[in-house]
């Protein structure tokens, strides 16, 4: 068995209250970031983990904020912070003042106008004249403060340069640029410069779609029955199109063949055209009466009593402008004929009805006023600008092969390949058809110009019949390689009949406006 151990000897009496406790003492430093931005607070206690008194903790957060004041931090002190740098007192630096950021600044944007639209349709276009892009401005941002309470500037907004395309123009005012498009079409953007296509692209039409657009319409492909198509500028189809209807204002061209399907090309222009001539002299001659009144009024002796007006302009009528209601009949025939598929504006329109109305009662006694006709001219002036800037040039249709088609055209027909079938037409130009092996069999055809065919009518005497519009004039209005019996023509107010198969038949007019014919009977 082993001995119990010795007990510890003894601590000496009055050690404990002898060991020296070393008091602890802090040191503070500030520093700043480069741009400053941050304020850093270092404490360290000497030595370490020496003894920690509130009173000590206390003074050294009044230093802290007297070394921060000396450093000049006057914004965006954390109290929390510098307490918290002053407990730990480890030495390692601690963010106790950030600065205020500025406000950032708004940029400056390019925003394309309809952009929602073109990706929903990719035949969507837009008209001349119109707004395709514009650029937002641009806001400042607001200056921030660093610790220091210095202003801190806001970054420049970014501005992006707008630019203008081809078909477009960059209307730029200073302050928010646009760009419009100076042709019609669809727009093209790329990156910051927006342009305007003047024809829009499609691979086939689907049958019964419909579809309207600004400029060229091309298809590459067929058109379905059913489908219609409108064009501001022209339509051009690849392939075939059948019983289908087709509009374009600067005309028609299908490279295949139309099968029961109306084609229509420069009918608007057309119609504005037929407007121009009979407004101008219906408004030339009341101009010319109220002219004629104004200086019937101002030659009056001083003291002598002016005429009734209305009085006035019935004799001025009567002795001078025996034809002016004969012009203002004719401009009212033309505005109720032409003025719907012109689109004359509504009121222009009543404001001419009105007065063909009032000349046409003025010789029995209707009254008429220097103020209507002021108020006449003021109604028609837009218009008769408008009508007036319509291109005279007419709009073409020209395809491989036409049957059971319906055709009206201010400018040429012509027909590329087989011919026409059964087609009437209404064309302002002249009808060619004269390829190797063209015919034209059966329809109904009226003929401004001239028409210049290889084979008419069919030897089963299928009837033609060909109108050949207008005054007598001297020259040939249609030129054949071949004509069968039931071809009908008519010119100058005269019928002339293909009694027989005529070889190399022309028709027209002498020099003293009778109709003439020439041709060989086939067969001797």
């Amino acid at each position: 068995m082993s001995p119990p151990a010795a007990p510890d000897p003894p601590i000496p009496a009055g050690a404990l209250e002898t060991a020296e406790v070393v008091p602890a003492a802090l040191t503070v430093d500030v520093a700043l970031t480069e741009h400053a931005d941050r304020a850093l607070l270092t404490v360290r206690a000497e030595p370490p983990g020496g003894e920690r008194r509130p009173d000590v903790d206390a003074e050294a957060i009044a230093r802290a904020a007297a070394a921060l004041a000396a450093a000049g931090v006057v914004h965006g002190i954390d109290d929390l912070a510098v307490g918290e740098a002053v407990r730990a007192a480890d030495g390692q630096a601690r963010v106790v003042a950030r600065a205020s950021a500025p406000r950032p600044p708004e940029d400056a944007r390019i925003v394309l106008d309809h952009i929602a639209a073109m990706r929903a349709d990719p035949l969507f276009t837009v008209p001349a004249g119109i707004r395709i892009a514009h650029r937002t401005q641009a806001r400042p941002g607001s200056p921030g403060t660093d610790v220091t309470g210095a202003p801190v500037p806001p970054a420049e907004p970014r501005v992006p340069a707008l630019e203008a395309g081809n078909g477009a123009r960059l209307v730029d005012d200073g302050e928010a640029p646009a760009v419009h498009a100076e042709v019609a079409g669809r727009p093209e953007p790329s990156g910051a410069r927006v342009g305007v296509e003047p024809a829009v692209r499609a691979a086939d039409i689907a049958p019964g779609a419909r579809a309207s657009v600004h400029g060229t319409l091309q298809v590459s492909g067929d058109v379905g029955e059913g489908a219609s198509l409108h064009a501001t500028g022209r339509i051009e189809v690849a392939g075939l199109v059948s019983h289908a209807r087709l509009e374009a204002e600067d005309g028609i061209a299908v490279s295949g063949s139309c099968l029961a399907t109306t084609l229509r090309a420069g009918v608007h222009r057309a119609a504005c055209r037929s407007l121009v001539v009979p407004l101008a002299d219906a408004l030339d001659a009341l101009a010319a009466l109220d002219a004629q009144l104004a200086q019937l009024l101002t030659g009056l002796p001083e003291g002598a009593r002016a005429p009734d007006e209305a009085g006035a302009l019935r004799m001025l009528a009567a002795r001078h402008h025996a034809d002016l209601p004969e012009l203002w009949r004719a401009a009212a025939h033309a505005v109720a004929v032409h003025g719907p598929e012109a689109r004359l504006d509504p009121g222009a329109a009543e404001a001419v009805t009105s007065m063909a109305r009032r000349v046409e009662e003025l010789p029995a006694g209707g009254s008429l006023t220097r103020a209507d006709i002021l108020s006449l001219d003021a109604a028609t002036a837009a218009e008769r600008a408008r009508l007036q800037a319509v291109p005279a040039a007419g709009a073409e249709v020209r395809a491989a092969y036409l049957q059971g088609c319906r055709v009206e055209c201010s400018g040429d027909l012509v027909v590329t390949g087989g011919g026409t079938y059964n087609t009437d037409g209404l064309v302002g130009g002249d009808l060619v058809a004269d390829a190797p092996g063209a015919t034209v069999r059966g329809g109904d055809l009226r003929i401004a110009g001239v028409v210049r065919a290889g084979e008419l009518g069919a030897p089963g005497g299928a009837r033609v019949d060909i109108h050949l519009p207008g005054p007598a004039r001297p020259g040939t209005r249609l030129v054949a390689r071949l004509a069968h019996p039931g071809v009908e023509i008519t010119i100058a107010g005269r019928s002339v009949s293909i009694a027989h198969t005529t070889l190399n038949p022309t028709v027209g007019c002498d020099e003293e406006n009778r109709v003439a014919r020439t041709g060989e009977r086939a067969g001797g």
